[in-house]
């Protein structure tokens, strides 16, 4: 992978979550539907990882979520970072027969979608043999 290409699937996942910060919709874009878990950075981190059958959230494009990480497991889904708060909205307002709960609960998700779209992401050396035309 070239650092442009990584710059193409940085700005997809950017884009999708800027999309979601604006709309407020509960579901990721059918475009993520092709990566790990409808993410581009895991499924970077799983074809960065050598046995390619999971991925390895130590390398992660996004620093905040590899920097944090215990034992390879995913930092993202832990209660206190931003996409667990975002899925928790998501099932707050599916859950919630009340109307001011659901508009409440829309505005965080808003909120959480917009901060994900704003984290860094770095180019490692290890995605340099990574392929992703397939993605692009």
């Amino acid at each position: 992978m070239t650092k442009e290409e990584f710059e193409k699937l940085e700005e997809i996942c950017k884009k999708s979550w800027r999309s979601l910060a604006k709309s407020g919709r509960l579901n990721k874009p059918r475009t993520l539907n092709k990566f790990l878990h409808n993410c581009p950075a895991c499924e970077l981190s799983r074809r960065a990882t050598k046995d390619k059958m999971d991925k390895d959230c130590t390398l992660c494009p996004v620093d905040i979520w590899r920097n944090n990480v215990i034992s390879s497991n995913a930092v993202c889904a832990s209660s206190t970072e931003l996409f667990h708060k975002w899925n928790s909205s998501v099932s707050d307002i599916v859950n919630s027969p009340y109307k001011e709960e659901k508009q409440k609960c829309t505005k965080q998700l808003k909120g959480y979608a917009k901060q994900i779209s704003e984290l860094k992401w770095s180019f490692l050396p290890k995605y340099k043999k990574v392929d992703i035309k397939d993605l692009l």
